[in-house]
């Protein structure tokens, strides 16, 4: 419906000053930035199927000028579909609503903010790795590094009613509103709804088999004691910075597939309770995170790039944030 009434295409055009900024050496290729903004308000809308190719595209585009060989504006691309701001994450809210959770939405604000601060720590340390391997190439000398530290810096009230009321209002004011408009410019909103259902399907049916496979080497894991030896012996340090150990598997399997991560995340929902502290840190990472390593083997691959430079490294450096800030939003949003 959003993009049939053309909503993700006004979204795309509030975005392309910010994107410019980001994306300097493109900022006078009209195309290439129409594809980014493009790329960028699909993800922020939870457009998927609309967001990848456009993502792929791009990248295809801006690999010309630098081919075989990411340039610092793909690294950035890439970091910001690694670790993408989603409006409303529909999926981990229906497996909360699956789970027993009566306000599956409650998590919106800690997967906001857990998401700006994963991306913003993305793009940080995407732009702290160029600028080392400039000085490294230019002076031959290493920086004493700075290492970026984002702090939340959100207080939080405990007027919990009036904040739940606004999460309970929001996702049918949204599907309400989006749909009014639809039907305003004469959209047929009721087949664009069942279009996007089939699409659904069909990327579950694309998926099942990874999911079964990977579940499975999941159990296997479980059940030889290895996810318990690896949250044992990072227990230490996840509880110094206050993420619960029993998330260790999900943080593990979370960068390699998405499917998996679901399914794991699933798990510690149902087992845990959908509004335990360990469940809704589960929701909060699964929303506010990407699956790094098949993002980047997709974009480079399209792109034809063999030579990534620091796109791994600060993908997971967004990654890390994610985990950490999944927690800490939890405590500060949800006691």
């Amino acid at each position: 419906v959003m993009q049939r009434a053309g909503l993700a295409e006004k979204l795309a055009r509030l975005l392309r000053p910010i994107l410019r900024r980001l994306f300097p050496d493109f900022a006078g290729d009209r195309g290439t930035m129409d594809t980014i903004a493009a790329n960028v308000s699909a993800n922020l809308l939870g457009l998927g199927n609309a967001a990848t190719p456009l993502g792929l595209e791009a990248a295809r585009r801006m690999s010309r000028r630098t081919p075989g060989v990411a340039s610092d504006s793909l690294c950035m691309l890439v970091v910001c579909n690694t670790a993408s701001i989603q409006l409303i994450p529909t999926t981990v809210a229906a497996v909360r609503m699956a789970a027993g959770s009566a306000t599956p939405f409650d998590i919106l604000p800690a997967v906001w903010l857990s998401s700006i601060l994963s991306v913003s720590a993305g793009l940080a340390a995407a732009w702290l790795l160029s600028r080392r391997e400039r000085s490294r190439l230019v002076c031959g000398h290493r920086d004493s590094g700075g290492q970026a530290a984002v702090q939340a810096l959100a207080v939080v009230g405990k007027e919990a009613e009036p904040m739940q009321l606004v999460l309970d209002l929001l996702v049918p004011g949204i599907i309400a509103g989006v749909s009014c408009y639809g039907m305003a410019k004469r959209v047929d909103v009721y087949d664009a709804l069942l279009q996007g259902a089939a699409k659904g399907l069909e990327i579950l049916l694309r998926i099942l088999p990874a999911l079964v496979t990977l579940l499975t080497v999941v159990a296997m894991l479980r059940a030889s004691g290895a996810l318990e030896l690896a949250a044992e012996l990072l227990a230490p340090a996840l509880e110094w910075l206050g993420i619960p150990p029993e998330t260790v598997g999900l943080m593990l399997v979370r960068p390699i597939s998405g499917s998996a991560a679901l399914g794991v995340g699933s798990e510690l929902i149902t087992t845990y309770g959908p509004d335990s502290t360990i469940g809704r840190t589960a929701a909060v990472m699964l929303g506010s995170t990407e699956t790094t390593f098949y993002t980047i083997a997709v974009y480079f691959g399209a792109a034809g790039i063999k030579k990534t430079r620091y796109a791994v490294p600060a993908a997971l450096c967004a990654d890390l944030a994610g985990f950490f800030f999944a927690s800490l939003t939890v405590r500060l949003f949800l006691g």
